[in-house]
């Protein structure tokens, strides 16, 4: 098992892991919760939000199955999905385009977003549920950390960071080391830049970031008491109804902080 870069011939394939890996998690009962009765309809929309990552110059890794695994066959197998991005200065994002070019087929997604908003194309989806769930990472959900930095920290750092954007393993391939796998890219680019890695957990995620040494800065709430009824009436949540809680985590290289310099 190894992991690399997504290629463009790829993206139908991200998108399938990506929608597979997802099914059952409980933010997909918030955003998409008639997808079984449109499954083609969520597949779709999920192909369209894994090309907006891909054409925004996102960082996006597929780990594959290899000559080393004990079932390898001679054929690639798509075991996980990941994607990075980042606000260090100086790193360039990709310039990626398709048969138009970048420019225009942003351009082109961005009117089929708009035109699948304004007509609801997407019947796997709760508007509401969509909605909400996007206005909740709107927040600034690390001020809490970069708060309590040290001041000397806070100024060398600027805000900047890695960030882990997505992860999911195939649900045939869980518990073999693949989420851990993808994480090390994520720590080498950390480690390489002397910033933080940076990401939000949900319940499922936790245990295994935890056990990677990240550590939780702050809490969101995905699913709120004052959530309208619709949202409600889906009875969320570890203690159903209670709210979705998902956690701001970090994870920070070793000697990043200016006080271990000094000892």
């Amino acid at each position: 098992m190894h992991v690399r870069p997504v290629q463009q011939q790829d993206l139908f394939d991200y998108a399938r892991v990506v929608g597979q890996s997802m099914w059952d998690d409980e933010i997909m009962a918030l955003t998409a919760p008639h997808k079984d009765r449109y499954p083609d309809s969520f597949f779709q929309y999920t192909l369209y939000r894994t090309k907006i990552r891909w054409y925004r110059g996102e960082l996006l890794f597929l780990a594959v199955s290899d000559e080393d695994d004990a079932e390898w066959t001679g054929k690639e197998v798509i075991m996980g999905y990941c994607c990075y991005s980042t606000t260090v200065k100086g790193k360039q994002k990709p310039v990626r385009g398709g048969w138009l070019g970048n420019r225009f087929e942003r351009l082109a997604l961005d009117c089929y977003g708009r035109y699948a908003e304004l007509f609801a194309v997407n019947k796997s989806c709760d508007p509401a549920g969509e909605r909400h769930f996007r206005s909740v990472l709107q927040v600034d959900f690390m001020e809490p950390y970069y708060a309590a930095l040290p001041e000397a920290d806070r100024q060398r750092l600027g805000g900047q960071h890695w960030e882990l954007e997505l992860l999911g393993t195939h649900p045939e391939f869980r518990r073999r080391g693949v989420g851990k796998m993808m994480l090390q890219w994520g720590f080498e680019r950390a480690r390489e830049d002397n910033v933080p890695l940076i990401l939000v957990a949900t319940v499922t995620g936790e245990k295994l970031y935890l056990s990677t040494g990240f550590r939780e800065v702050n809490r969101l709430e995905m699913l709120p008491e004052k959530a309208n009824d619709i949202l409600k009436e889906l009875d969320l949540g570890q203690g159903k109804g209670q709210g979705m809680r998902w956690a701001a985590m970090v994870w920070e290289p070793e000697g990043m902080h200016r006080d271990k310099y000094a000892r």
